[in-house]
């Protein structure tokens, strides 16, 4: 049996590629877009409307987060601030119990910057 001409490849097709409806190459594609012809985009099509909302949807993400972000920023601010308060309290407070240990004598009882006067010596009678 002898094939139809129609169902004969041409030589040096593939099997399984078409002659007659077969899709541009990479290269041949990228020669068109080069040239100058532009595809018109078609504002009514679904594939761009589908887009659009995925799009829509990213930037609404971006800015929760953008906002997320800013409030804990802000958070970590103002914890910044109460921790050097709290740095400062604790000095100032370790500074006058330093001040108050010099002023009272040791927790014997001996200061040794304090000396006891002499003891007072009976006065001879005449």
């Amino acid at each position: 049996m002898v094939p139809n001409p129609k169902e004969r490849k041409p030589p040096g097709a593939t099997e399984g590629s078409d002659p007659e409806g077969s899709q541009p190459t990479a290269e041949q594609t990228e020669e068109n877009n080069l040239s100058g012809e532009e595809e018109e985009i078609d504002p009514d099509d679904a594939e761009f409307h589908s887009i659009n909302n995925c799009l829509d949807a990213l930037s609404s993400a971006l800015d929760n987060i953008e906002q997320k972000n800013d409030s804990l920023h802000e958070q970590l601010l103002l914890l910044l601030e109460s921790q050097r308060e709290s740095r400062k309290a604790l000095k100032e407070e370790n500074s006058r119990r330093a001040a108050a240990q010099q002023d009272e004598p040791g927790e014997d009882g001996n200061d040794p910057t304090n000396h006891p006067d002499p003891p007072v010596q009976p006065m001879e009678q005449c």
